[in-house]
């Protein structure tokens, strides 16, 4: 971007032009640092950005402001991204805020929806993951509600559906349905047919309008990987277990394994542990406890690895109801224990409710 620096003011332009190919390069590289592995290391480099963004954002204007508008929501968006994995949803939830701040003042309908998104993301693990007693996670129904009301306000920027990113669309579905059931559930209330429809309903989004950019696959589609059939496959399992339905949620991650080789990386740590975790609650729901033990157990060791208190904290959830199960006098239940118990302490405790 070349300005002519024949004023005061115009060189301060171009200064702080010139200024935001750092803040670019910075975000770009922690996302894929928060791909790969552990980013929480570099959440005080990305605040620094996001405090100086800030500023310039208000010093700026026309197409300087929204250049530093779409690297700020970036970082904003991945803020939320690696602080939810630490289980700081009342933060992650105010990253994600201005994430739809951001978003609205560019008046970019891609962006606003793939906010919304992310705040709604956000919005359902609070009401799954943030609070526990006795160990157990308690669905806390207000943050479900928020989060449906998130994903329809997402539904609501493209009238047309079609207009939405079609890797968008299928998450935000699925994510929808997942919300849904766990509200459902929660009130003792039976799943609609409809809902468990609604997971065929977005198969032809499955590799379409693929993005190989992992920055630029963030701010459109609101996820770090690809929407591919391994995807697919796996948030329909989570979606069929969060309805109560755990045979059918078994079949889909079956049908997944021969896809796994050719679909992740062997160092994506992260997506690895998940599949564990999703198995592992699979089977308790089953009631094949040795199986989800085993399961919990090896998530747990790669979790501690990344540091990821999020999917610990579902571990622990695990281990909770392994305790109040037939199985809880066996040898390898014991040992899982022993291994939460070196984890951080602040994982088993549920997380403070922000003050009115």
């Amino acid at each position: 971007m070349q300005i002519p620096h024949t004023t005061a003011g115009q060189s301060k332009l171009r200064r702080v032009a010139i200024d935001t190919t750092t803040y670019h390069n910075n975000v770009r590289t922690i996302w894929q640092l928060h791909d790969t592995g552990n980013a929480q290391g570099k959440l005080g480099q990305l605040q620094a950005d996001i405090h100086a963004l800030e500023s310039h954002e208000q010093q700026s204007q026309g197409d300087l402001r929204s250049h530093i508008q779409e690297i700020l929501l970036g970082d904003q968006l991945l803020a939320t991204h690696i602080v939810r994995d630490q289980r700081q949803f009342k933060r992650a939830y105010s990253h994600a805020n201005e994430a739809v701040r951001v978003a609205k003042s560019m008046q970019d309908n891609d962006l606003i929806a793939t906010a919304l998104f992310t705040r709604g993301w956000t919005c359902l693990e609070w009401g799954l993951f943030g609070s526990m007693q006795q160990g157990v996670f308690q669905v806390q129904q207000e943050k479900i509600r928020a989060a449906i009301d998130d994903f329809g306000a997402t539904l609501k920027v493209f009238p047309v559906q079609d207009d939405m990113h079609p890797q968008l669309r299928g998450c935000l579905t699925m994510y929808m349905a997942r919300a849904q059931a766990a509200l459902a559930l929660s009130r003792g209330e039976r799943i609609p047919a409809s809902l468990l429809l609604a997971l065929d309903n977005v198969a032809d989004t499955v590799g379409k309008q693929n993005i190989d950019d992992v920055y630029t696959r963030a701010l459109v589609t609101g996820t770090r990987k690809s929407w591919h059939q391994a995807g697919y496959l796996s948030t329909r399992a989570i979606a069929f277990n969060t309805a109560g339905l755990p045979g059918q949620a078994l079949k889909e991650l079956n049908a997944l394994e021969s896809l796994m080789e050719k679909t992740y990386r062997k160092d994506d740590t992260r997506q690895f542990a998940w599949l564990d975790i999703l198995r592992g609650n699979i089977y308790m729901g089953l009631g094949e406890f040795g199986e989800a033990t085993a399961r919990a157990r090896r998530a747990l060791l790669a979790c501690q690895d990344i540091n990821s208190i999020t999917n610990i904290a579902i571990i622990s959830d695990i281990y909770g109801r392994l305790l109040t199960s037939s199985y809880k006098t066996a040898s390898d239940v014991r040992e899982l224990g022993a291994i939460l118990r070196k984890s951080a302490a602040s994982v088993m405790m549920p997380e403070e409710e922000p003050r009115s």
